[in-house]
């Protein structure tokens, strides 16, 4: 189901750059020439991109990871119910735990915020720990390394493990077995730290530890000490807190806690929409499992069993996952719940899934496009286009400067990312500003132009070998009109087209009663300098009421507004149709 999501998100044009496509051009460039310019360094620290580059030979594109990701992600579900069923003696309860893990709401945003090899962390430490209770020491060990590779954080918290393990197989008055598992854990984890340190510079570990990663790029998601710290009882509330009864396991969260108090980055301590919760909610069920396990002994005798309370546990995450997870939402059409949402999980807000995986006709157009751009072409694209990461030598606007001239820029007016800018402050570094300032007036020449969307080339002087017409409809919309000689005796219509792209369009206005007079229309955009007013001209009307301008923009209008006055003792249902008939 959620490799159904992910997919259709990715194909509807929503998926992300940041951290999908970073992730998906670092296995690629594994096994492929590798690139002049790139945010690579974002995701490299996590060394088990080099196992996975090998996967991602087979199929080379985005969605492969994607599918690897949401499958991790819930094979994590076996190893909980073989710890249950280890600890608990009891298969039904196991079970509704492990069915518990699958519903856990904050393992979705992980799912949600496309691809991040952290996602991959739970399932291998989940096995690694159900082979230590098993005592069988290799395979503890083998999935301790997968699990610490998968993060530069992972190793601490593998050590953390090691150090659980080392304290419980020998106590503090015996001496230390250097072959033991707990040893062998530890020493592994710190030599990886150690390894991934050195592989990217230790900079990158102490720039976040004293919050200058994000103190300057990122200062719009910073968040109160408060917060971060109710965020572990929000992340706890789905257990019903249990896993407080199991303080040992607990303190397994420890690295995660220490990361959330040493920065102010609100993602860290977001329950539903960021990866960050995957390296914490293993650590959780584990506690749960085991507290789940010593409430029953307590409490059975009053009536309180195991098998109950992992049901009640089960039933109340069926309930959140309703409300709180991508696939809930698409079913709940959970939108108005900000209160509740805030009461149970620390954020307001929700998924908007149906919107966010609804493929439309003109999602089509950059894909399109895009086979015109050759492999290793350097381009200019947007936050919402990792389809063209693996393969290209790709930059964002926010760090044009990095790319001298690039070969290509291509364009998506359609989603957010044209008008903002993901990884800077920076404003004026927007597509819209970029392709309106220095790509259409400069030397480079359209290549294809798909329902507003389009695709330069630097040096281009052929003929535009695609092209998709842009429409708008709007009405039919009731006026009155004015009274003559009233000092109201003008009446205006307005209608907006959201935006619209280089090349020729004939507007036509149809429905205006033949009896009104003084007709005319003026119209108004926004660009990167504000809103710019054209000034009025008449608007001939013909006798079955139609009229129509021709617009010849050369840039990208935004926020289009046409304004037809008429006066006249009538009205008028009128409607506007604009159709592109030539691109740029």
């Amino acid at each position: 189901m959620y490799s159904y999501i992910a997919i259709m998100k990715y194909m509807a044009m929503n998926a992300g750059v940041y951290d999908l496509g970073v992730s998906s051009q670092l296995l690629y460039y594994v096994f492929h020439e590798s690139v002049r310019y790139s945010l690579t360094h974002i995701t490299f620290n996590k060394l088990i991109y080099l196992p996975l580059s090998v996967i991602y030979l087979i199929y080379p594109h985005p969605q492969t990871v994607l599918v690897i990701q949401a499958f991790v992600v819930s094979l994590g579900a076996y190893p909980v119910y073989l710890i249950a069923n280890l600890k608990l003696k009891d298969r039904g309860s196991a079970f509704m735990i492990g069915m518990t893990y699958l519903l856990f709401y904050p393992l979705y945003g992980p799912l949600w915020f496309d691809f991040h090899f952290m996602a991959l962390f739970p399932t291998p430490f989940l096995f690694s720990f159900y082979f230590y209770l098993k005592g069988e020491k290799k395979k503890t060990v083998a999935f301790a390394l997968i699990a610490s590779v998968t993060d530069l954080l992972a190793p601490v918290i593998i050590g953390m493990f090691g150090l659980y393990a080392l304290i419980h197989d020998r106590p503090f008055t015996k001496r230390i077995d250097i072959r033991g598992t707990g040893f062998l854990i530890i020493l592994s984890s710190a030599l990886i730290f150690i390894a991934a340190n050195l592989y990217i510079g230790p900079q990158y570990a102490v720039s976040f530890a004293n919050n200058s990663v994000f103190s300057s790029t990122f200062a719009f998601t910073h968040t109160s000490r408060t917060y971060e710290a109710t965020y572990f009882l929000w992340i706890m509330l789905p257990v019903l807190f249990i896993c407080i009864l199991a303080p040992d396991l607990l303190f397994l969260i420890i690295p995660f806690a220490a990361l959330v108090f040493a920065n102010s980055y609100f993602p860290f301590v977001d329950t539903m929409f960021y990866q960050y919760t995957a390296l914490v909610s293993a650590q959780i069920f584990l506690a749960f499992i085991f507290g789940i396990e010593r409430f029953g002994k307590k409490m059975g005798k009053h009536g309180i069993t195991v098998k109950r309370l992992a049901a009640a546990v089960l039933i109340f995450n069926i309930l959140l996952a309703m409300m709180f997870t991508p696939l809930g939402n698409s079913v709940t059409n959970n939108l108005d719940n900000q209160h509740l949402e805030y009461a149970l999980t620390g954020n307001r807000g929700n998924y908007e899934t149906i919107d966010e995986i609804t493929y439309h006709q003109y999602d089509s157009g950059v894909l399109k496009m895009a086979s015109f751009v050759p492999l290793y072409s350097s381009i200019v694209i947007q936050d919402n286009m990792p389809q063209l990461t693996s393969g290209y030598h790709w930059v964002l606007p926010d760090f044009i400067k990095e790319l001298n001239n690039p070969q290509f820029a291509i364009t998506d007016p359609y989603s957010p990312a044209f008008y903002n800018t993901y990884f800077t402050l920076n404003t004026n570094h927007t597509m819209l500003n970029e392709i309106n300032r220095i790509f259409i007036p400069d030397k480079y020449g359209i290549v294809a132009e798909d329902y507003g969307e389009i695709l330069l080339e630097n040096g281009y002087r052929g003929n535009v070998r695609q092209f998709i017409p842009l429409e708008y409809s709007a009405g039919p919309s009731y006026y009155k009109s004015g009274i003559i000689g009233a000092a109201d005796s003008n009446t205006t219509i307005g209608f907006n087209a959201p935006f619209i792209a280089p090349g020729e369009y004939l507007v036509e206005f149809s429905g205006i009663n033949e009896n009104v007079t003084n007709v005319n229309v003026s119209y108004s955009y926004d660009n990167f300098n504000g809103t710019v007013k054209m000034g009025t001209v008449p608007l001939p009307v013909s006798t079955n009421g139609n009229a129509s301008i021709i617009l010849n923009p050369a840039f990208y209008m935004m926020n289009l507004q046409f304004f037809i006055s008429y006066g006249g003792n009538s009205h008028s249902n009128v409607v506007m149709k604009l159709l592109q008939e030539k691109p740029g």
